[in-house]
């Protein structure tokens, strides 16, 4: 697993996140990972395993969620997840009987998951919302986006999991099309889908470098920057 350097030196990743001028943005996100709430510590995988509440299906998908994320649909088997559930293979089988039956359920959820935690697509802060959703996968969860994972690995993959992951765009970019259609400048037909991609790659990139700052300066000019009120001096008033 990755882990991020903060521009905040001695800062743990919490506390560096509350001085880089997000926190106000991401305290409206629910934690997307496997379900958990925002408050919950996403550094804290020993409890966040143990916490787990829910029927088996949950827990194996909240497992196998997380691998995915983390070392994609190809390096996660049955035997990985009923060892983190703590359950036999035989009980995964029991509810996904097959691979792409797993893959196909966990990219739904998250589909569903994703785009619910979004909101309402014509929020002022909408954009934001979206960009800080992917940051904080790096930031705090130390996870990619799940379908971010299973488009570069989609060659390989079976025909339900490519099939979900391809929902997964379209219903993204279409969230999207409908936030920059408030604005001329950023409403044209491949908007949505350029700043989809962007961020897709931002978290690649950064992640490479292991360096969530990265992130940030790619995404940088999709932030809206606070306005400042600007007095008329009496000088000008007057002419």
């Amino acid at each position: 697993m990755y882990h991020f350097v903060s521009k905040a030196i001695g800062l743990s990743p919490t506390e560096a996140a509350k001085t880089s001028g997000w926190d106000d943005i991401s305290d409206k996100i629910p934690y997307l990972s496997i379900g958990m709430s925002s408050t919950t510590n996403p550094f804290d995988i020993p409890a966040r395993k143990t916490a787990m509440a829910g029927p088996k299906r949950d827990q194996i998908l909240d497992a196998a969620e997380r691998m995915i994320r983390d070392r994609g649909f190809n390096g996660v088997s049955f035997r990985d997840l009923a060892h983190d559930v703590g359950i036999k293979s035989a009980s995964v089988h029991y509810h996904f009987p097959t691979k792409a039956d797993l893959g196909a359920a966990v990219a739904r959820r998250y589909t569903e998951r994703f785009v619910d935690a979004l909101g309402d697509p014509e929020d002022a802060d909408a954009i934001p919302t979206l960009i800080e959703a992917f940051r904080t996968s790096l930031a705090r969860d130390q996870l990619m986006c799940l379908c971010g994972m299973l488009a570069a690995e989609s060659g390989g993959l079976p025909d339900p999991v490519v099939s979900e992951t391809r929902r997964f765009f379209e219903r993204t970019e279409d969230w999207l099309s409908a936030a920059l259609s408030a604005s001329p400048a950023l409403g044209d037909p491949t908007a949505a889908s350029r700043l989809l991609a962007e961020l897709e790659g931002a978290m690649l990139v950064a992640r490479a470098h292991g360096d969530v700052s990265v992130f940030d300066r790619i995404v940088a000019p999709h932030i809206r920057q606070p306005e400042t009120a600007h007095e008329t001096s009496p000088e000008r008033a007057g002419g």
